[in-house]
């Protein structure tokens, strides 16, 4: 149902403006997602990208699907495109992990799991002067200095990443701070109300 409305408001004519259309790709991705129907959630990730390719949004939405499957130079690809992106349009639809740690944490993993540890270092580094209290990153950044020689302590190995969280919502979405976040859709003309819960909230181990 909630794939069809979707849909629906990308087939109104009015439906013109690109970010906007852009987040409901995005959100039909996530449904699929939710569907364990990858293939599809990556074939609408790529229409996103290809509807609004100056937005960091889908992007980061890409590499966070591609983290799933520890496809890893496909999680660093997608980063590296999304950080080129230095424009932040502040509207309804932008989304908050987009433009926190979550780039360069994810980042990190990708160039860990490759054994770019020099790099994957320079990642978690910018990672933390945007989220510097967080545990998980500051032992991620201990375990790699142990692989670059910076650390001679015996490492335990990375925390795979939490920034996943595999009950995503559907629509409206936005799985960032515990708060809750109005955005409005012209999908019906109505308002959508979405609770949010706190994205880094999944841990695989």
């Amino acid at each position: 149902e909630s794939i069809d409305t979707l849909i629906k408001h990308l087939s109104l004519p009015k439906a013109t403006w690109k970010d906007e259309r852009c987040a409901s790709m995005r959100f039909i991705a996530r449904c699929y997602t939710n569907l364990d129907r990858f293939e599809e959630a990556r074939m609408w990730l790529n229409k996103a990208i290809e509807e609004a390719p100056y937005l960091i949004d889908p992007y980061i939405e890409m590499a966070l699907l591609e983290y799933r499957f520890s496809n890893w130079e496909k999680v660093e690809y997608y980063c590296a495109l999304a950080l080129e992106i230095k424009t932040h349009a502040k509207s309804y639809i932008n989304e908050p992990f987009s433009w926190d740690h979550t780039p360069y944490d994810l980042l990190s993993l990708s160039y860990f799991y490759q054994e770019k540890y020099n790099l994957a270092l320079e990642s978690v580094d910018l990672a933390l002067e945007l989220n510097p209290k967080d545990e998980r990153l500051l032992k991620n950044k201990q375990n790699t200095q142990v692989k670059t020689g910076e650390n001679h302590e015996s490492g335990h190995p990375i925390i795979h990443s939490v920034i996943c969280n595999r009950t995503w919502s559907v629509h409206p979405f936005i799985q960032n701070r515990q708060e809750n976040h109005l955005l409005y859709s012209f999908l019906t003309g109505t308002l959508f109300r979405s609770t949010s819960s706190n994205l880094l909230s999944w841990s695989r181990l």
